[in-house]
Formats: structure tokens, sequence, C-alpha cells
């Protein structure tokens, strides 16, 4: 529901401030490979927004010089790939539906922790409110970054208390990543 929610307002609500920054940024690294335009944010985010675009045939004219340019370039250099080929609904649902997925993790893994530290009734109900939350659901439809931190840093959470289980079952699942450090403290020895 939460998805299909979000989905719905792609070809409705304008871009937002930073969309064009983000698919900026992107570009350049999925079409140059270099990320050297802004550090600011981790990649991942940048990169799932400017992914579909990609696949879709948008690219940029080519590299830009922010130190002679100035940083501002990189709205234009934004707004020209959104509007790239006359299709810029296209271009801007293409580019949202980069975070729809991280959107659907966050929900998922909120589902896996309340079932593993209550119940799975637990876990239901806090994957319905993550998924009802409008903040939450309009960093998913309209954000690069914002909406993708949150289900990064629940992925992060739930992975490490998934490393840090005893179980027997768990930790055979990591296979020759166990234990790192005691194969480098043999390597060094």
């Amino acid at each position: 529901m939460a998805v299909a929610r979000v989905a719905a307002t792609y070809t409705t609500l304008n871009q937002t401030f930073d969309e064009p920054w983000h698919l900026a940024v992107g570009m350049e690294r999925l079409q140059f490979g270099s990320y050297t335009y802004e550090h600011k944010h981790p990649p991942l985010a940048r990169d799932a927004v400017a992914l579909g675009p990609y696949l879709a045939g948008v690219r940029s004219a080519g590299r830009r010089d922010l130190a002679s340019e100035g940083v501002d370039v990189l709205y234009e250099e934004g707004n020209d790939l959104l509007h790239q080929g006359g299709r810029y609904w296209r271009n801007l649902t293409l580019a949202r539906l980069g975070t729809l997925p991280f959107l659907i993790l966050g929900i998922v893994v909120t589902f896996q922790w309340g079932k593993r530290w209550f119940s799975p009734g637990a876990g239901l109900w806090a994957a319905v409110l993550v998924a009802s939350t409008p903040p939450r659901r309009m960093s998913a439809c309209r954000r690069a970054s914002s909406g993708v931190m949150p289900a990064r840093r629940l992925s992060s959470m739930w992975s490490w208390t998934w490393l840090s289980s005893s179980s027997a079952m768990s930790v055979s699942r990591l296979g020759p990543v166990k234990r790192p450090d005691t194969r480098i403290a043999q390597a060094i020895r």
C-alpha cells in the first residue's frame, strides 16, 4: 500500500530543489565513473536516483568544472537531465523510482526487527506504522539521501544484531567472513 501511494505521487508532484543536484552527481558517477562533484552524501542514494534515467538513455552533455563554473551549475545540469528529450515526467519518475526499494527495505527490516524482539504481530504493527508515516513516505518519494538513509541505518542495525547473535546458524552463514580479526592476526604472525 505504501509503495503504491508513493508511486502515485511521481507524476503529480514537481521536483524538489535538490533532486536535480542529486541526479547530476549520480549521473557523473554512472556515466564517467568518478565521484568528484560533491562529497556531502554517500553515493548509494545518488546512484539509485540516476540509475533509472541512465538506463533509459539520459546522459550528461559533458563533465562540469565546478572550480570555474561554480557548484550551482549542478542544478542546471540536473534540470537539463530531467528535461532531456522533452520527457520531464518520465525522467523524474525514473529518478524517483530509485528510492523506492529503500522504502521497501526499511519496512521489511522494521518487520523483521519487531518480530525478532517481540512477536510477529508486533513486527507487523511496526511495519504498518513505518509504512503509513507521512514523512517516511515523503522521503521515499521525493528525496535522494533522506529517502535512503533511514533504510540504510535500519539495515545496518539489523545486520549488527544478526551478526552479534550467538546462534550457530547465523554464524555459519558467514562462511569465510567469520572472524576476520583472527585471520588477520594469524597472517601477521
